[in-house]
């Protein structure tokens, strides 16, 4: 080899060497990472509402009278019989409050007449959230519908109310 080869691979080992470094692992420090893990999850409202016939009749213990021409008095008491009755389901994510209210047209049956509705179950219009319930039911409630009261005459089979159910 000539001189100048030799002088050329002296360089480039020079360079190669001075080019290297070696590293040692070394620890600075550390710090313990705090993890925040957050489930977005939607309220989902479903609420299977069953009204039932929604019926009622007021008996009048009276007759008429074709004597005096007038409707009398017969023995027993006045008295309505209603069968009517609310059903609710709460199939949500959440808890619900539910409001039962009725309506009574004065129009047809007279200001002296009141509905009222009375839950038979024993959740205080409050129906827990369905999460964790099993055998694919929620927890229902059960509102029955009452009247009171004499109304004035009117036609069978005709609208003499609305009855409301409120979630919230």
């Amino acid at each position: 080899m000539d001189r100048k080869t030799l002088v050329c691979l002296a360089l480039i080992a020079t360079l190669i060497i001075s080019n290297c470094c070696i590293v040692y692992g070394t620890e600075y420090g550390s710090h313990d990472v705090t993890g925040i893990y957050t489930e977005v999850i939607d309220t989902v409202y479903s609420l299977d509402i069953i009204w039932n016939d929604m019926r009622a009749t007021y008996h009048s213990r009276t007759r008429w009278n074709t004597t005096t021409l007038r409707y009398e008095n017969i023995s027993g008491p006045n008295s309505w019989i209603c069968d009517g009755y609310v059903k609710v389901e709460n199939r949500s994510n959440a808890a619900v409050t539910v409001g039962a209210t009725c309506d009574v047209d004065e129009g047809i049956v007279g200001n002296a007449v009141s509905g009222t509705f009375t839950e038979t179950t024993t959740t205080g219009g409050r129906l827990p959230s369905a999460e964790g319930t099993l055998g694919g039911a929620g927890p229902i409630g059960v509102w029955e519908l009452d009247f009171n009261g004499i109304p004035k005459k009117f036609v069978s089979n005709i609208i003499i109310a609305k009855a409301t159910i409120t979630i919230e």
